[in-house]
């Protein structure tokens, strides 16, 4: 909380302790993804979305690299997931960060696939779960598989938690179960243990 107060000053009225810590932006926007990224692994996906539209007016001024595209990455994350909750207006305004997030993320895949293929395939198969295309859980899989061939623990954990949500929605329990299972070993190696507690309890 004391965090969001000074990330979100509009929304928790504190604009003095804002002021002085906003006054290295680097720190700011460092704190800000942090933020971004634990409000997507929290599944509060509304704060989630405020966070990423407050730090999008500074995107051109982070690093290429980890918190660039992190940033692109969980914000689109939160996008997909908030949209069945979003009004007409809200949802139109979502697809065009979305479309601009991901050319971001198709951009870099080109320069560097390591770091940034999986990520692709995942927002892709998002897409595609949204769309209730039937190729989506393939797209999953996909990013898994990408994600383990280059050692990335959090995005494969991602990736087979929402094929485990997608399952679900078809009442696939033995394969829900399954997915659910990989994404809390792959939690556990990158070391995020509060997400184990919320599998089980879905589980």
């Amino acid at each position: 909380i004391v965090c969001s107060e000074k990330i979100l000053p509009s929304h928790f009225g504190n604009p003095e302790s804002y002021q002085r810590f906003s006054e290295d932006t680097n720190t700011y926007n460092c704190v800000s993804i942090f933020l971004l990224a634990f409000a997507v692994l929290g599944e509060d996906f509304s704060l989630a979305c405020q966070i990423g539209y407050q730090l999008k007016p500074h995107a051109d001024q982070l690093s290429v690299g980890l918190f660039f595209t992190e940033y692109h990455f969980f914000h689109t994350i939160a996008l997909f997931e908030q949209l069945p909750h979003m009004a007409f207006m809200e949802r139109m305004k979502a697809f065009r960060t979305i479309r601009q997030n991901r050319r971001t993320i198709d951009r870099l895949s080109r320069d560097c696939p390591s770091i940034f293929e999986p990520k692709k395939l995942l927002l892709k198969a998002m897409a595609a779960a949204y769309k209730k295309d039937p190729k989506a859980s393939s797209l999953f899989c996909a990013a898994i598989l990408q994600a383990q061939l280059h050692e990335l623990p959090q995005v494969e954990a991602l990736a087979h938690e929402m094929l485990a949500k997608l399952y679900a929605t078809h009442h696939q329990w033995p394969s829900t179960e399954l997915h659910y299972g990989e994404a809390k070993l792959k939690y556990a190696e990158w070391g995020f243990l509060p997400k184990l507690l919320s599998i089980d309890k879905k589980i």
